[in-house]
């Protein structure tokens, strides 16, 4: 049961789970998250360290990818440049990790 607002809950009772979009946001959010860190842009919080894995960011690219087409189109739509940010900068990292494996 919901007090006066929709999803307010009652006292004593906790609330429904999260809407399905709710929780896919928080999926885009994470895995766009873990793309700039794999691509060793952002420090990863839980070491301290900047992790470079392109494989593991091309993957959570992908993913953001998949999950961008169940979220809607108005949030397609914010979502947009933020792929379109993930893609430039992993070409960009793929091409800068390029000239150093070949050096090796």
């Amino acid at each position: 049961m919901t007090g006066g607002e929709e999803g307010t809950p009652v006292a004593g009772r906790l609330p429904g789970p999260p809407p399905v979009t709710a929780i896919l946001d928080l999926a885009l959010v994470l895995l766009a998250s873990r793309a700039w860190q794999s691509m060793g842009l952002v420090v990863n919080p839980e070491t301290g360290e900047v992790d470079r894995d392109l494989d593991e960011s091309r993957r959570a690219i992908e993913a953001v990818e998949v999950l961008a087409g169940l979220v809607g189109p108005a949030r397609v739509r914010e979502i947009q440049p933020l792929l379109a940010d993930l893609r430039l900068n992993f070409v960009k990292q793929a091409g800068d990790a390029a000239p150093a494996e070949e050096a090796e």
